[in-house]
């Protein structure tokens, strides 16, 4: 330690570039008790000046060293600090003598600095780049820049926005110096420029997670709630958006997630908040791709509901998307990703499929997702919501199907334009794959229903209620293999939408022909019972048939067999029900090449005959078991009628000649 510090009247000036506080020392200098002593500097324009500081003392003591505005913690050695303004305050102060510290400083030129702009609606890190400026410039001369920064969720406060300085102007020589990130953004975290341009200079370039966002300012200013979250690539981000009582409650807020090295993001979950006044039916949340200043429109929007989870994850192929958020308050969770080919499918949800341009401008237009189980077969009920492809080489393919190869849905859109069309398919898989233009659009979302329980619960995107969806919802289109009662068409335009209280109709098998059978069968019986039962009752169904067709008028013949087996402890025996009917059907289908299909279909009823005998049941499909009850009856004579009704469906593009 050095002796005691001579305090300097005048102030340090450029004209000495470098050089200690106190002037020549080489070592800690001890400050003695009592001493306030300050130190000031000019700062010209294009300068910044550069301290190395080194302390020792005891801040509980009432000593302390301060630059700037700040402390200068003790016990530091060499500790690097940056000052901007027209000038800076150098102080220590010593209560009880034992103070000692030492300060070089030099003189740092700035002109030679390059300048980056970034318009509005980009982000970057806060940590800038070494040796340049960042200078943010508003969409049009006569707007202004509305800044905000966000750091990432991890329980830390990001203390690097102190490390940058912000100039009220186009650059860092004549602008106007307004102070550092953190002191400006103390209490209204943005800052908005008086001009089109700001800039902002970091010279410390310690790594950080914060970014900045610049908008321009007339979209924001008339925004209740504006804020940021950052989501890093390497973790998922668990978080709450919501309204702001300033006293009073904002209904309206607005957040802008940005997926930092990201090219898109999912949402998992999004839950409304029913407690504290937020359980309004009238709340929503909408979602646009990137910033407010690019100014797109919604692509989803989430009526309020106590669960949403059918429709996620929902993935938003752009590294930016902002969430309105009306009268709402939302749990939310986000996971980072790339751009994803391969997805799982999930029994009675759904999913929303947009083309990237939709989401960000920029972004290539096309996709190739798969969404399959080796292991299951599901129904893909698929809606065309709006498919709009007006250029040559535009295309869409969809396709279902299964592992080994069979293909039971493929179709190929191009040069078209159609909306709500329905399309389903039986499979694995379900492929989707797109290649278009900057002015085609591809809307389109789809259900997974399980064929062995296709009267569960199903929901359009975003909806779990009949009176919640996401922009579109799913057409009742479904195909299933093995079902007890048959009566759907599968992809008609007219389907009805899906809600979480509609029950899909099935269908038999992948068919080549519209053909209806109706069996009806009369059995009169007459019985006694008095007795206190369990009685269970199985029952199968097996459906064969058989049918050809071409494009001309055909006859195809389908043969059609019904088994019920059923089993009773009732004081009966078992029985067995065998009715078989035989139709010819007459199909007239339009050439391959048009986008319609015409059917002509003629219906033939024929008697069935029955026949009863003891018999054990091989296969059960369902049971129902009735609850035991004592009750006594009069023989009643009871007339049993029985319609059995299939209809089957062709796609005439994938019949042979």
């Amino acid at each position: 330690t050095e002796k005691s510090l001579a305090c300097p009247t005048s102030t340090i000036t450029a004209a000495t570039l470098s050089g200690t506080v106190p002037a020549g020392a080489s070592n800690l200098t001890n400050v003695l008790m009592g001493t306030n002593c300050t130190i000031k500097f000019d700062i010209p324009k294009g300068f910044a000046i550069k301290m190395e500081i080194s302390t020792d003392y005891d801040v509980s003591h009432g000593d302390f060293v301060m630059m700037d505005y700040f402390y200068i913690s003790p016990l530091v050695v060499n500790e690097v600090q940056f000052a901007m303004n027209t000038s800076l305050s150098f102080a220590a102060y010593s209560k009880t003598g034992n103070l000692t510290f030492m300060a070089k400083y030099s003189y740092l030129d700035l002109t030679h600095y390059q300048q980056v702009v970034k318009p509005t609606g980009a982000y970057f890190n806060t940590t800038l780049e070494t040796g340049k400026y960042y200078t943010v410039k508003a969409s049009t001369a006569e707007d202004q820049v509305n800044l905000h920064y966000g750091s990432r969720e991890n329980g830390f406060v990001d203390h690097t926005v102190f490390e940058v300085f912000l100039f009220d102007g186009n650059d860092i020589v004549n602008s106007k110096y307004i102070g550092r990130v953190s002191s400006v953004f103390f209490r209204r975290y943005e800052f908005v420029s008086t001009s089109n341009t700001l800039t902002l200079l970091n010279l410390y370039n310690t790594p950080s997670d914060s970014l900045f966002l610049g908008n321009d300012a007339s979209v924001i200013e008339p925004m209740d709630v504006y804020s940021i979250f950052v989501l890093d690539s390497d973790q998922d981000l668990d978080s709450w958006m919501g309204q702001v009582e300033e006293p009073f409650k904002k209904f309206d807020a607005w957040y802008t997630v940005i997926c930092n090295g990201c090219s898109s993001f999912a949402i998992n979950y999004m839950m409304f908040e029913a407690n504290w006044g937020y359980g309004n039916p009238n709340g929503y949340v909408a979602i646009q791709g990137m910033t407010p200043t690019d100014k797109l429109k919604p692509v989803l929007t989430y009526p309020y509901s106590t669960n949403n989870n059918a429709s996620f994850p929902q993935l938003i192929t752009a590294p930016i998307a902002t969430f309105h958020l009306f009268n709402a308050s939302v749990h939310f969770n986000l996971s980072p990703g790339s751009q994803q080919q391969d997805f799982e499918t999930s029994p009675g949800e759904s999913r929303s499929i947009y083309s990237p341009q939709l989401w960000n401008p920029d972004a290539t237009p096309s996709f190739d997702y798969t969404f399959s189980d080796p292991l299951a077969v599901y129904n893909f009920s698929i809606r065309l919501n709006t498919l709009a492809l007006e250029n040559d080489g535009d295309e869409l393919d969809v396709e279902v199907g299964s592992v080994n190869g069979l293909t039971t849905l493929e179709k190929k859109y191009t040069k078209t334009k159609l909306t709500n069309e329905v399309i389903s398919g039986l499979g694995k898989y379900l492929k989707l794959k797109y290649t278009g233009s900057k002015t085609s659009e591809v809307d389109l979302s789809f259900l997974m229903i399980d064929p062995s329980n296709p009267d569960g619960t199903t929901q359009s995107p975003g909806s779990t209620n009949s009176d919640t969806t996401v922009s579109t919802s799913v057409g009742t289109s479904v195909s299933t293999s093995a079902t007890r009662v048959s009566t759907s068409t599968i992809a008609p335009v007219t389907s009805t939408e899906v809600t979480s209280t509609s029950r899909p109709s099935t269908s038999v098998g992948t068919t080549q022909s519209v053909a209806t059978v109706a069996s009806t069968s009369t059995r009169d019986s007459t019985s006694a019972r008095v007795s206190t039962s369990t009685r269970t009752h199985t029952s199968t169904v097996d459906i064969t048939y058989v049918a050809s067709s071409t494009l001309a008028p055909s006859t195809s013949t389908a043969i059609v067999t019904f088994t019920k087996v059923s089993s009773s402890t009732n004081l009966q025996t078992s029985t067995t029900e065998t009715s078989t009917s035989a139709l010819i059907t007459t199909s007239t289908f339009l050439p391959s090449s048009t986008t319609g299909m015409t059917f002509n279909t003629s219906t033939v009823t024929t008697p069935t005959t029955s026949t009863e005998a003891p018999t054990t049941s091989k296969l059960i499909t369902s049971t129902s078991t009735d609850v035991p009850t004592t009750s006594t009856s009069e023989p009643p004579t009871t007339t049993l009628i029985t319609t059995k009704l299939t209809t089957y469906t062709a796609s005439p593009s994938t019949l042979n000649p």
